[in-house]
């Protein structure tokens, strides 16, 4: 009789069945200014590596610091070498300040500028609504046609700029009918200032991104002319201005960082309107072919 052999089954313990960890709630432990912090820290580094890798970045922020130091260096020889600008001569006592004629149609003349540049904002109230109407359809077309090219970022930081300068303008103008030319100019002086330092932050900001040579270099531009006008607001209480072109029938007398921050708003307007429709349509191009 033949015995059978008998398997002997060894059963193996099953794996014991992980238990998953409850999800940490995030209203617990982590309060809203922190993760507002660790936000802002991954947007710095994001936008640090972005500077760092855009070619035009430095040539831009070069341009900047050249157009600050020749317009300080101009407004120092204005104000102490030439004689136009007297002891007298202030933003309370821009009578006193005085003139050097050179030609029929340049003159030196030294103006205490509490506006904008060229003046604009410091006038009457007609000239300064028309003024904020210039500026407001020209920053608002520059940041149409930039979030249209796909930069919503840019468009962002031009709205912000118009809405600052609307905004400071009506201010202004309620101001003068009511209280005295102190407290205005002591206002113009404040918040001008903020919004030029607001402005040149805004514009750095958005130079990281971008790569376009005429971009670049009105930002550069900009940021140069806002910073130099920003240091006599918060110096002198008014921007030097002495450049005058009225035998050309120019009425605004202006200086370096005034041309510089126009130059650079012509650039954007160029850039805007011809230089990226003009990429868009060659990057099209080769996917149509295809």
């Amino acid at each position: 009789m033949e015995t059978m052999p008998c398997a002997i089954v060894v059963s193996t313990p099953s794996p014991p069945i992980p238990v998953s960890e409850p999800m940490a709630d995030p209203s617990i432990g982590d309060d809203d200014t922190g993760q507002g912090g660790l936000q802002a820290a991954r947007h710095f580094r994001v936008w640090r590596k972005r500077m760092a890798r855009n070619p035009m970045a430095m040539p831009a922020l070069w341009l900047a610091a050249a157009v600050i130091i020749l317009d300080q260096i101009t407004k120092q020889l204005i104000l102490h070498v030439s004689g136009i600008a007297g002891p007298l001569c202030s933003p309370q006592n821009p009578r006193m300040c005085g003139q050097i004629d050179i030609s029929p149609f340049f003159d030196l003349t030294m103006v205490w500028n509490t506006g904008v540049s060229f003046g604009l904002f410091s006038e009457g109230v007609s000239t300064r609504i028309l003024s904020l109407v210039i500026v407001a359809v020209l920053i608002g077309a520059i940041a149409w046609a930039t979030k249209r090219a796909g930069s919503k970022w840019g468009a962002r930081i031009l709205v912000g700029l118009g809405a600052l300068i609307v905004l400071v303008d009506l201010a202004f103008i309620l101001l003068d009918g009511v209280y005295s030319g102190l407290l205005v100019w002591m206002t113009s002086r404040v918040s001008l200032s903020i919004l030029s330092i607001i402005a040149a932050t805004g514009l750095f900001w958005w130079l990281a991104s971008q790569r376009r040579f005429f971009a670049a270099i009105a930002i550069g531009l900009i940021i140069g002319g806002a910073l130099g006008n920003a240091y006599d607001r918060i110096v002198y209480g008014g921007v030097v201005d002495f450049l005058d072109f009225s035998g050309l029938f120019f009425p605004w007398v202006f200086n370096v960082a005034d041309a510089a921050i126009n130059i650079g708003f012509v650039c954007l307007l160029y850039d805007a309107f011809f230089r990226q429709p003009a990429q868009a349509r060659d990057a099209e191009t080769p996917s149509a072919r295809r």
